[in-house]
């Protein structure tokens, strides 16, 4: 507050982002310092207050939303900072058996990061030559990601495979509707990319992610207490099965370039598939007691997904936002227009 009083917008932006990285740090290493009764303890006093942390984290989210950062530099950092989360709520996880739903905080968090989030950055141009270098530099990336569309296709293939190696060797005649829906899926995605065009399937593959939780979430309410404890055993079994089918989910998420699909949706995907398959856990355990039902779906489903996601948005490049170029003539013939 201080910084941005004093019109250094730039330190402000850069003590934003040290200083959420640095609460995540010392929130990860506390779980690691205290004990297994005192992360009990102290997990239960954040969910009794979850009106006041789920506030603070909408204003936190909203702060980093609004900043005048990149766009570029602020998915990097909600990439570092979720994977920060997920390693906590693994440690809390391994350390005292316990899963409390992130909602009031993760939920919260990029809630008010979409809603403070302007419509589009577009970055300062000083000259005609940093335009077309620009231009020049953004066609370089997307020939690069066209030359990467082997290895989504491949991705997309095994992903299918996996799951229906899934549903022939542990469920046979029955059907699972979370591991169909991911089957059938993965297949058109990997004919998407060999048939349509970079938007079409950027927006298979965010549909494809809330619409495999969702089936997992509707599932939880349809299925039989038989049929449940069958899908536990089933995840429990074939757990590297589903842990690989998840992170090609956010693979192929993460690697979807700012032009093919924008960021508010891609962050809204990539939030409703740990939030719905976390809220069907939470309903299956209700229904059926087993403690595994909020572990498993948490550990080969929500941590892959969300670390694979992660790691596409750290290491891809983020493409800047440039007006269409015509021609260098054209664009000369405009500037000496005005």
């Amino acid at each position: 507050a201080a910084l941005h009083l004093a019109g250094r917008k730039r330190a402000a932006s850069a003590a934003i982002c040290a200083g959420t990285l640095a609460l995540e740090g010392i929130r990860t290493g506390s779980v690691l310092a205290l004990s297994a009764h005192d992360v009990v303890f102290v997990v239960g006093q954040l969910e009794r207050r979850w009106r006041i942390r789920s506030l603070a984290n909408l204003g936190h989210g909203a702060i980093l939303g609004s900043d005048p950062m990149p766009r570029g530099r602020l998915c990097r950092l909600l990439a570092a900072t979720l994977l920060l989360k997920a390693a906590r709520y693994g440690l809390v996880y391994h350390q005292t058996a316990l899963i409390k739903a992130p909602a009031s905080e993760v939920l919260a968090f990029l809630l008010g990061t979409l809603l403070a989030l302007p419509g589009s950055r577009v970055p300062r141009i000083g000259s005609v030559s940093s335009l077309l270098a620009g231009s020049k530099a953004g066609a370089a990336k997307t020939a690069r990601r066209a030359q990467s569309t082997p290895f989504q296709v491949s991705l997309a293939v095994l992903a299918a495979l996996a799951t229906l190696a899934i549903q022939l060797t542990l469920y046979h005649d029955e059907i699972n509707p979370a591991i169909a829906t991911v089957t059938l899926g993965m297949a058109g995605i990997a004919f998407s990319h060999l048939k349509f065009g970079p938007p079409f399937t950027a927006a298979a593959v965010a549909t494809l992610c809330t619409a495999a939780a969702s089936a997992f979430l509707v599932g939880s309410l349809c299925r039989t207490s038989a049929q449940l404890k069958h899908d536990l055993d089933a995840i429990s079994d074939g757990w590297l099965f589903t842990a690989f089918a998840s992170a090609s989910l956010g693979v192929s998420l993460g690697a979807q370039s700012a032009t093919a699909l924008p960021s508010r949706l891609q962050l809204l995907a990539a939030a409703s598939f740990p939030l719905l398959l976390m809220s069907g856990a939470r309903i299956r355990h209700a229904r059926t007691g087993d403690e595994r039902e909020l572990g498993l779906p948490f550990d080969h489903a929500v941590i892959p997904f969300s670390s694979a996601f992660g790691a596409m948005l750290l290491s891809s490049p983020i493409e800047p936002s440039l007006p269409r170029v015509v021609s260098a003539e054209a664009l000369l013939g405009a500037t000496r227009v005005v």
